[in-house]
């Protein structure tokens, strides 16, 4: 069974365009009866030069095809060598593409990566070296056409006898959604059709089978503390060290757990920071532990990151429930992170009309139902356009069915939210908290214990959820999904359309005529948006108008429906959904309204890629009085928060008073002075200043730095215009160096970045915002940080603006209130990429000035850890850090 007799072609190019760039090698490999039987290579000389970067990545330069045959002299032997079988190849319609470009066709084609995704839900790449790694095949030489060949001819077969293994339910479920032409679609049909004639058992629901894995079951259990102080458990010989092989008590982290502890039995606020190698995370989980228990109660932990959540659910909690057996720490996130159950079958329905694309993510959708125990989508790493396809799929809160939804038994968002309420730690992120302050209490099960981790994110987390941001997207969405929706099938409105009512068609006649009006109105308020002029009254009053007339004449086609669906024509989940519909439309004209006519005198209201955008100025007295004043204990933990040795700007940026809190600041137990040394710039242009000849001069200080040392490198940045004009100053001569760039923005997501970072020797780096903080290279992974500008906000953004202004309001200096603690924050954030263990060693260079040259600069040296600093001349920098690094190696090697 199966296809056993096949080609697998891999062709290197100079390029991506088939009209355009040349083929430089290709690759057939012949597979028999599933065994390889032939591999056949060549080079082919190219008419032009081979760029330098097809050379870094494929090691293939102009003088090795010299002597290559061209094209025109292999292109029969190509086309008989491939005949009538079938290709495969990952990604192998750009090699099709090039080959048809020069006249040879393939009939039936497999895509091993198309595969791959439609199987093996949750990879975090799914390039070929990836899925054969994660299959375990050995790699051969990247980037070279026989060894990627040889690799997908052997992923195809291995991945044939996965299908083959699948249950009938997913097989027939797959194979009923495919297009009869495409090639995958045919193999599974027929691997289905095989397993129906072997005569297996008789198919069971499909419901039934997609939620066989499925439930976060938590009884009540006894969980007991075993009265073990915290010192003792984190003393030599206590139970983490018999948890862990290698356990040593640090002081660092026994002070700050006993802070905690007190902190909460006191019930007392507590602000916290703890440098790098604390270990902040058991130094809280353990004391929230012993509280929730003494008790009875239920400690909420809030992170900013997804990664932070992982470690505490997968890595600390285990380590908890050892300690204290019973103890249930679980997740919780927002709706949007949960698949709808009533939406995926809409996209089902829509299968008819599906491509290639939404049948590989369905495929890959279904497995994942049958395994998944959280509908989580984080279990799918999604991204580009499977991730905009999942913003069609997840749970909303306003077009939720409640009670009256079919598939309400089998709910994510119920399940988790009924698990979450018997656990006594709950693990939720900064943006779920806002969203339940602003609910009212509506997301989260209660509680009076709160532990803020990461919290250095929180004021600007709290902004954004306690303000809005909307774009046209928005509101068109809403609209359009009244009458049809995103996969296809008829929207609320086009159902009720096709009733036999009169009653019902004669009162859609206006709201389709509203909807035709608002959609007028819409397109010109955005235009008017997009184009940065100023917006005229009476466009957006016309606007807000139409929209509330709109869903007046919505609200009133519910109540009219409901009364005549005496006879149960209408079904009580169609009126629920339109229900739910309006509502949105609801909160998007009170959205508006706010907008246009700016109530809100402490809120700065402004325009921002096309969105409207409008935010509190200050978030720290609601706050104060919508959370820390109705929780008995909140701890608030970062490694950075405090400015010069006190934390007294964070409390206050968040609304804590002094008589609210007490603080602790725990200096890291990494030895700084030996493992790192800060590197600055004495002398250059100022970047507040003099920004066109900064560029050039910071480019000038990297290709130096580059030059003299072999190491990885990440370089952050402020904004993406001056990383990307950095960008093209050096990467002519990185390619002549033969080092990789890669970019923020431009080469792919966060997550993609850091993993091509870590497998390439002497990489470079270059990240904004996001890549100050949460990313851990240790070790060799990363040896120089550079740090192109002093993280000061822009002062002309609005929300940064607003605030400065409210601070000289209030006759405070802005820059020292507002701008300057900010940055530093930011600053100790950047910095402390580099140091992640107690064996990590490297440098940290500052290609700004102003550390040296401006009298705040010793303000930010001040809130540093106690390490090395050192000032060299521009044209010195890349020999001493060279002459440190050596130096370095040999400490290291000597020892």
């Amino acid at each position: 069974m199966g296809i056993k007799n096949f080609v697998a072609i891999d062709i290197e190019t100079t390029g991506v365009s088939p009209a355009i760039d040349e083929i430089i090698e290709i690759s057939i490999c012949r597979f028999e009866e599933g065994e390889l039987v032939e591999s056949w290579e060549t080079l082919v000389c190219a008419k032009h030069p081979v760029p330098r970067e097809i050379t870094r990545l494929t090691g293939i330069s102009s003088q090795d095809l010299q002597r290559a045959p061209c094209w025109e002299e292999i292109a029969d032997l190509v086309r008989d060598k491939i005949g009538e079988l079938p290709v495969v190849g990952h990604n192998v319609e750009f090699d099709l593409g090039f080959l048809r470009a020069r006249g040879i066709y393939a009939g039936h084609f497999f895509d091993t990566c198309q595969l791959a995704r439609l199987l093996y839900p949750g990879l975090s790449s799914y390039s070929l070296a990836a899925v054969a790694s994660f299959l375990g095949l050995k790699l051969g030489e990247r980037h070279r056409a026989r060894w990627d060949a040889e690799l997908a001819g052997q992923l195809f077969l291995l991945m044939q006898a996965e299908v083959e293994q699948r249950p009938l339910p997913w097989l027939t479920m797959v194979a009923k959604w495919a297009n009869p032409a495409w090639s995958l679609g045919k193999l599974i049909r027929e691997t289905a059709e095989a397993a129906l004639k072997a005569g297996f058992a008789q198919l069971p629901p499909t419901m039934e089978w997609l939620t066989a894995g499925q439930r976060l079951q938590y009884a009540d259990s006894a969980v007991t503390d075993s009265g073990l102080t915290i010192a003792e458990i984190f003393a030599t010989g206590g139970p983490l060290a018999r948890v862990f092989n290698q356990w040593e008590s640090r002081a660092q982290q026994i002070e700050l757990a006993e802070a905690i502890f007190t902190a909460l039995a006191n019930e007392r606020h507590l602000v916290a920071e703890a440098g790098t190698g604390t270990g902040k995370s058991l130094a809280y989980l353990l004391p929230a532990a012993k509280i929730a228990i003494r008790e009875g109660a239920r400690v909420v932990i809030s992170t900013n990151t997804l990664a932070l959540q992982e470690q505490l659910l997968e890595k600390d909690g285990p380590v908890l429930q050892q300690i204290f057996p019973g103890l249930k720490i679980l997740p919780l996130k927002g709706r949007s992170n949960y698949l709808c159950w009533r939406r995926w079958w809409e996209l089902v329905d829509g299968s008819e009309s599906w491509d290639q694309e939404t049948w590989t993510l369905a495929g890959r959708l279904a497995w994942w139902l049958h395994i998944t125990k959280t509908g989580d989508e984080a279990e799918l790493r999604l991204h580009g356009p499977d991730r905009s396809k999942w913003d069609l799929l997840k749970a909303e809160r306003d077009i939720c069915l409640g009670n009256a939804c079919p598939w309400q038994k089998c709910c994510w968002v119920q399940t988790n939210r009924l698990a979450a309420q018997k656990a006594q730690l709950l693990v939720t992120n900064h943006s779920l908290l806002c969203t339940d302050l602003k609910l009212e209490d509506k997301v989260l099960p209660g509680y009076d214990y709160l532990i803020i981790d990461e919290a250095h994110n929180l004021e600007e987390v709290a902004q954004r959820h306690l303000g809005l941001r909307l774009g046209e997207i928005d509101f068109r969405r809403w609209r359009t999904g009244l009458w049809r929706r995103p996969f296809g099938g008829q929207g609320p409105l086009g159902v009720l359309e096709s009733l036999p009512l009169r009653e019902i068609k004669e009162e859609l006649l206006p709201v389709k005529s509203l909807s035709q009006e608002v959609e007028s109105r819409e397109k010109e308020f955005w235009e008017f948006i997009a184009s940065g002029e100023r917006l005229p009254e009476v466009v957006g009053d016309n606007y807000l108008l139409k929209l509330k007339m709109l869903v007046d004449s919505l609200n009133k086609l519910v109540s009219q429906a409901r009364a005549w669906n005496q006879e149960g024509l209408i079904a009580e989940s169609l009126l629920s959904e339109l229900g739910g519909r309006v509502n949105q439309g609801q909160e998007l004209v009170e959205t508006l309204e706010i907008w246009l006519q700016q109530p809100f005198s402490n809120w700065v209201y402004w325009i921002e890629d096309g969105n409207i955008c409008a935010v509190p100025v200050e978030v720290g007295p609601i706050l104060q009085e919508q959370l820390w004043s109705r929780k008995k204990s909140v701890i608030f933990c970062s490694a950075t928060l405090s400015i010069a040795g006190k934390n007294h700007y964070y409390a206050e940026s968040i609304g804590l008073r002094a008589s609210d809190y007490k603080e602790i600041v725990l200096s890291s137990p990494f030895d700084y002075r030996n493992q790192a040394l800060l590197l600055g710039v004495a002398e250059g242009p100022d970047p507040g200043r003099e920004e066109d000849r900064l560029a050039e001069y910071q480019a000038a200080m990297l290709l130096q730095l580059l030059s003299h040392s072999e190491e990885r490198v990440l370089a952050l940045f402020t904004s993406y215009k001056h990383l990307n004009t950095v960008a093209d100053l050096i990467a002519e001569p990185m390619l002549q160096m033969g080092r990789k760039l890669l970019l923020h923005g431009r080469d792919g997501s966060r997550g993609r970045l850091i993993q091509e970072f870590k497998s390439i020797d002497g990489a470079v780096l270059f990240g904004t915002q996001s890549f100050w903080e949460g990313v851990d290279l240790p070790g060799d992974l990363l040896r120089m940080v550079v740090i192109m500008k002093l993280p000061f906000a822009v002062p002309t953004y609005p929300p940064v603006q607003a605030k400065m202004e409210l601070c000289r309001q209030a006759g405070k200096n802005p820059f020292t209130r507002v701008s300057l603690p900010r940055a530093i924050i930011q600053f100790k954030q950047g910095f402390g990429r580099l140091i992640r263990t107690a064996e990590d060693w490297g440098l940290v260079v500052i290609l700004d000035p102003r550390l040296k040259n401006k009298s705040y600069g010793r303000e930010f040296l001040n809130s540093l850890p106690e390490v090395n600093v050192e000032w060299a001349h521009p044209r010195e920098i890349g020999l001493k850090a060279k002459t440190w690094l050596e130096a370095r190696k040999m400490l290291q090697y000597l020892t």
